[in-house]
């Protein structure tokens, strides 16, 4: 279990080192780094594919998708993050008008 599972929209600080989601496991949570970086890993956890920092918003094609993580994600030094739950997230798009929903659903056809 991931100490995400039961929370929403709430800021977590993480140190050095903490990992936020490995590849295979599945994409409950939108992520904003309020403070501090993220390192994207490959899903061997070696190669750095990508960096995130103060004000990123990470996770929407993939919790939209319903596919898991394809890659690994590592705090990089203190760190904020605050974490929105994938069924927060998806009650409030059922009420979006349609032009927003559409637009979300050619994000997740993106992802897939």
């Amino acid at each position: 279990m991931n100490i995400f599972d039961h929370s929403h929209n709430e800021t977590y600080r993480m140190i050095d080192g903490e990992i936020l989601f490995r590849a295979d496991q599945p994409a409950r949570h939108i992520y904003l780094v309020e403070r501090g970086r993220i390192k994207i890993l490959g899903a061997d956890g070696g190669r750095v594919l990508h960096h995130y920092q103060q004000g990123d918003l990470f996770g929407i094609p993939e919790v939209l998708s319903g596919l898991p993580w394809p890659a690994m994600a590592k705090v990089e030094g203190p760190t904020d993050v605050r974490v929105f739950s994938a069924a927060t997230v998806l009650r409030r798009i059922a009420h979006m008008p349609r032009a927003h929903r559409d637009l979300l659903q050619t994000i997740m056809s993106e992802a897939s």
